[in-house]
């Protein structure tokens, strides 16, 4: 512990005292006693005393005379009155003109204790201007850092009064802050549903309400005007240091511009869909009449030369890929311009056995085998997943091995809220660089030799995508290839730190 330093106003040269009460009381000093006006300001200028203790007056200065210097040069160490000779009355009125407490003579053992307070209340006073600084200073820096920000903030009480609103929140809500502050919210923040309809209960009940903290919520704006405007809006509750609730905040932004053009991307993709839906049925008329008449030239000139026979297997062939090229995009136009799928129970051990009826022809032509472990339910369209898992198997047999009898495993697990399929196959792989872009668009890297659009991965990636999975592969050039997805499954599950999604 440092010692203090004491300045004594005594013009006796006994101080033992003194002395004796602070080391009893714990107190190591530094003491300076002065004996003269002369003296007590030429220790004052200089300084660094932490108390100062007014004894029994100097020579031709009375204590409150002394307590007046002190005052005078604006001395910060608090003034402690230690008089063997002052009465009550006089001892309080030094305090009232400034000092920090008296101690008799007689009772010094009061001394240290009134040294402790008046060092303590005396560091106080000269901490409470500069605390009060920096809470301004804070304050200032806060309200700043909210009027900057680009998201409109309305900050309430407790009781759900306006305390705060920034220029975005002013803007957009057509409401100044000087005319909402200390009424109630709703006088500025008129919020309805998402499509205009009224809502259950106050925005700040709704979403302080709320288990997960800051959820946003998208609601319907109505501004003082009268106009309507789409925000996202999140609260959150304003707690002192013990917890308590003493206001909340609440942040919105202005999502119409992003709704509109999202309104518009919507729109064109239906026009596009639409659009690849109309061609695709309006081309098969004309490819079926191609395919028929080339048929029919065939069959009355069957002695044609070989060069026209083989033109003829060329239009025939060429209509054929062109129907199923159309076929494959109209499903995938139907897969992508759907509505986001309603949940729905479908028992992949169904749709396996469905394809199995569906490939039968193919299936007993090529002798493939296909082997699979129970398999889950999921919260898929059944549909979908029939056309999903044909599209795989039919890729598997499709490109197998010369000389080699597809054969093609199927396996699932679960994964938390999901579950991971995997189709394995012996077919012919794909090499490292055809890898990533196996899932495009007309993607073909085996030749002309093995019919195909080049759609059938991508319908499988789009049907997976719809239901928030993920659809991968692995392949080793002639071993075979394993295609993962990953599909909703139809209660949740505890997180799985191995979940691959």
């Amino acid at each position: 512990m440092m010692p203090i330093r004491v300045l004594l106003l005594e013009n006796s040269a006994d101080t033992g005292p003194v002395a004796g009460a602070m080391e009893q009381g714990g107190i190591q000093t530094e003491m300076t006693r002065v004996e003269t006006e002369r003296e007590l300001r030429e220790a004052l200028e200089r300084g660094g005393w932490d108390v100062i203790l007014a004894g029994d007056g100097l020579h031709g200065c009375s204590g409150a005379e002394a307590l007046r210097i002190c005052r005078e040069l604006r001395v910060e160490a608090p003034v402690i009155v230690v008089s063997g000779v002052c009465g009550e009355e006089s001892a309080v009125e030094m305090m009232r003109q400034g000092a920090a407490d008296y101690v008799l003579k007689t009772n010094l053992v009061r001394l240290p204790a009134a040294i402790f307070r008046a060092i303590g209340d005396a560091r106080a006073r000269a901490e409470s201007p500069r605390a009060q600084g920096e809470l301004f200073n804070s304050r200032e820096w806060l309200y700043a850092t909210l009027r900057s920000v680009g998201e409109a903030v309305i900050a309430t009480d407790a009781h759900g009064s306006v305390g705060f609103m920034n220029p975005i929140a002013e803007k957009l809500t057509g409401h100044k802050e000087r005319e909402a502050a200390g009424r109630p919210v709703d006088f500025c923040l008129n919020l309805a549903g998402r499509e205009g309809e009224p809502l259950r209960e106050p925005p700040l009940q709704l979403l302080l309400s709320r288990p997960v903290a800051n959820v946003q919520q998208e609601f319907t704006l109505v501004r003082r005007t009268g106009e309507t405007v789409s925000v996202i809006g999140t609260a959150a509750p304003i707690r002192n240091g013990r917890g308590e609730m003493i206001g909340a905040v609440f942040t919105f932004r202005d999502i119409t511009g992003r709704k509109r053009a999202e309104e518009q991307i919507r729109q064109a993709n239906q026009e596009m869909h639409q659009f690849v839906r109309s061609i695709s049925h309006d081309l098969q008329e004309p490819l079926r009449m191609i395919s028929l008449y080339a048929e029919m030239i065939r069959r009355k000139f069957p002695d044609a030369d070989p060069d026209t026979q083989e033109y003829l297997r060329f239009v025939m062939g060429g209509a054929e890929r062109m129907s199923a090229l159309l076929t494959s995009l109209r499903a995938y136009a139907e897969i992508s311009s759907a509505a986001p799928p309603e949940p729905e129970e479908a028992d992949a051990e169904v749709a396996l056995q469905q394809v199995l009826v569906n490939l039968a022809a193919i299936i007993d032509e090529t002798s493939a085998v296909i082997v699979h472990d129970p398999l889950p339910r999921v919260a898929v369209h059944s549909a979908h997943l029939v056309q999903l898992f044909q599209n795989l198997i039919s890729n598997s047999i499709k490109y197998r091995r010369e000389g080699h009898p597809p054969t093609i495993a199927i396996a699932s697990a679960r994964k938390g809220s999901r579950w991971q399929f995997s189709f394995s196959d012996n077919g012919s792989g794909v090499a490292p660089e055809y890898a990533p872009r196996v899932f495009d668009f007309f993607q073909r890297f085996h030749g002309p030799g093995i019919p195909g659009t080049g759609m059938g991965l991508a319908i499988c990636k789009r049907i997976v995508q719809r239901y928030g999975g993920r659809i991968w592969l692995e392949s080793t050039p002639g071993v075979g290839s394993v295609f993962h997805f990953t599909l909703p499954a139809l209660e949740t599950a505890p997180p799985d730190p191995a979940d691959l999604d």
